[in-house]
């Protein structure tokens, strides 16, 4: 398990003395950008203190936690991943849940040991693990659930992508994959992509909001989750 001993103003102190809100600030032109990642940080940091995770929020939320509005959280986006601090997986409706997910390790601008140097300075505390900044440690739980099926469906997912969506694909859209695999099962999945092919629709976030709306009889688990993708077929007709 990861133990983070640095300090805390919301967010890892590392992460505030590491040059990325500057950093972010300059490349997205705009203070949206480190509000909406550090809001992402902060609810990861909640939700997940020992390891961090995906969270599950709307756009809708996020963005009036992050004081921002839905349009500025989905233009600042594309910035935030160029940068790779951020994976998403992003549905059309912005009341519907997306998921979000910090990018690890964490480029930022300052070397490791400058950062434990500030984080020393400012709160008199040498951090041992800096969240984020450093590679994540071996789950043991994690790792024995992961089997030889896991980039299997992985590859079932990008090519039936290829097959319904369009023939281009990029590290961001393997991205959102992934935490699609990671957050909804097989079954569902397939089925998603099925009801766009008879839809006739070639939208990623299109699919995402359908996996989306059959979460409104949802439980907290992917093993189990109610498959109701039936849902987003009604909203189609």
């Amino acid at each position: 398990m990861n133990r983070y001993d640095e300090p805390y103003t919301g967010i890892p102190l590392g992460i505030e003395l590491s040059g990325l809100p500057q950093l972010v600030l300059e490349k997205t032109k705009s203070a949206v950008g480190w509000a909406v990642l550090r809001k992402v940080i902060e609810m990861d940091c909640a939700q997940h203190p020992s390891r961090p995770a995906y969270i599950e929020v709307s756009v809708k939320e996020l963005a009036e936690r992050a004081a921002v509005t839905p349009e500025q959280l989905r233009k600042v986006i594309t910035p935030l991943r160029k940068l790779h601090t951020i994976k998403c997986f992003l549905p059309d409706n912005d009341e519907d849940t997306a998921l979000f997910e910090i990018s690890i390790p964490l480029q930022v601008p300052i070397e490791r040991d400058e950062i434990i140097q500030n984080v020393e300075k400012a709160s008199g505390k040498i951090p041992t693990k800096l969240r984020y900044i450093d590679n994540l440690e071996p789950n043991p739980q994690e790792d024995a659930d992961m089997d030889k099926t896991t980039e299997k469906d992985l590859q079932e997912i990008v090519d039936t992508y290829l097959n319904t969506i369009g023939t281009k694909i990029n590290v961001f859209i393997v991205d959102e994959l992934r935490l699609m695999q990671n957050r909804y099962p097989m079954p569902a999945i397939r089925k998603a992509f099925d009801r766009a092919r008879k839809n006739e629709v070639r939208s990623l976030a299109w699919i995402a909001s359908c996996l989306a709306q059959t979460r409104r009889n949802k439980t907290k688990t992917k093993t189990d989750y109610q498959d109701h993708t039936e849902d987003c077929e009604n909203e189609e007709s």
